[in-house]
Order: C-alpha cells, then sequence, then structure tokens
C-alpha cells in the first residue's frame, strides 16, 4: 500500500516537473506579483500552454491567484455540522476526508442547496444523469449527495491509478476529457480545478474548517 501511494505520488511530480514548476501551494515558488498574467474574462483563471511527453502544446487552464484563504463562520459553521458525516463516509471509500472537504469547498461552499448554471445539484455538485447513471438517491440531502460524490471521485481515483489531478479534473470535467492527457501523461486543460481542491485539502489538514 506504501508503495502504490509512493509511486502515485511521483507520477503526480512527474506530470508537474514535465509540464512546469510546481504551484507554491505545492512547494514551488511564489508567483511574482510584478508580473503580469494573460486572464480569462471575468473567470478567475489563466491559459498557459503545456507540453506533453510528445512534445505537443495544448493550453492548460491555471487558477488565477491561491492568495491566503479568508475564513468565514458562516462557512466554518456549516463544515462543522458536515465533518462527522463526511469523515464516515470518505473512510467507507478509502478517501482522505480533507479531499472530500476541499471538493466540498470549491463546488459549493458547503450550501446544501447550491445548484449550478448547468444544473448540478447539492454540496458535491451532482448533475442529475450521473445521479441516475451512479444510482443515487436525494442529491439534495447532506449525505446522500456526500455518497453519491465520494462514489463517483472513487471510481475516478481508481481509472487513474490514485492519481489526484486526474480523479480530479475527470470529477469535475468528465473522463472523457481527461483521458487524452492522462495518456500523454500531461496536464489536463482543467487543470485549475485539482489545484484549487488540493490547496484547499491542504488548507483543512492545517486548520481544520475555516
Amino acid at each position: 500500500m506504501m508503495r502504490t501511494t509512493t509511486l502515485s505520488a511521483l507520477a503526480v511530480l512527474a506530470i508537474f516537473t514535465a509540464c512546469g514548476p510546481l504551484p507554491a501551494f505545492m512547494g514551488g515558488p511564489e508567483p511574482d506579483p510584478t508580473v503580469a498574467s494573460s486572464r480569462t474574462a471575468s473567470s478567475g483563471k489563466k491559459a498557459t500552454t503545456a507540453k506533453s511527453a510528445t512534445g505537443k502544446k495544448h493550453k492548460v487552464r491555471r487558477a488565477e491567484t491561491l492568495k491566503t484563504a479568508r475564513k468565514s463562520e458562516a462557512r466554518e459553521q456549516r463544515c462543522e455540522k458536515l465533518r462527522p458525516l463526511i469523515d464516515q463516509i470518505a473512510a467507507e471509500h478509502g478517501l482522505e476526508p480533507e479531499l472530500i472537504m476541499g471538493v466540498i469547498k470549491v463546488e459549493s461552499s458547503f450550501n446544501e442547496g447550491s445548484r449550478s448554471r448547468v444544473g448540478a445539484q447539492g454540496l458535491m455538485q451532482i448533475m442529475p444523469g450521473t445521479a441516475r447513471h451512479m444510482k443515487c438517491s436525494n442529491v439534495w440531502e447532506a449525505e446522500s449527495n456526500i455518497r453519491c460524490g465520494c462514489k463517483v471521485l472513487s471510481r475516478y481515483l481508481k481509472r487513474y491509478d490514485g492519481n489526484l489531478i486526474y480523479g480530479l479534473a475527470a470529477y469535475n470535467a468528465g473522463p472523457g476529457n481527461v483521458n487524452a492527457a492522462a495518456k500523454e501523461k500531461r496536464l489536463p486543460f482543467n487543470f485549475s480545478y485539482p489545484e484549487r481542491v488540493l490547496r484547499w485539502r491542504n488548507l483543512y489538514r492545517k486548520n481544520g474548517c475555516m
């Protein structure tokens, strides 16, 4: 088990090394605030290019900024309320609770009634079609939503041999948008999503709910 975990970690580091420097929250250099970055319109993300193992260039979305998180009393209370449930369900699926907390923060900021403009529902923003396919029950109910989200994420992580970058990217955009990147050992186009989730995971590891 330890060897598998180590190999997965090395695989992630290899991807980062091939495609550019590590982000600051993973031990890379802090961004220079004096250097202007290209921006996508009102998206809070920037577009960069990265090379795959074959030398081809691909556009990759990166998080525009990864500033120090601001604490929110209301969000902290919602998180604390859900934490026992998250711990229980994450353990059932062999997932790290703080990783699930990171997904929930990015997806819904711990708002159970959250709905996206494309129809994703609840804490972990489950699409109705996904809920039907995975045979999930009422995803507007917190426990059912977290169970469904953990089930989906666990399946994607197994598909990509435990690689968090590809697993999270697939959770965000579907495996059809990630398979080519995984095959070519390059960053997925929506790398900004794993970046943000893993940043929050690290913050929750250090500080608990916030």
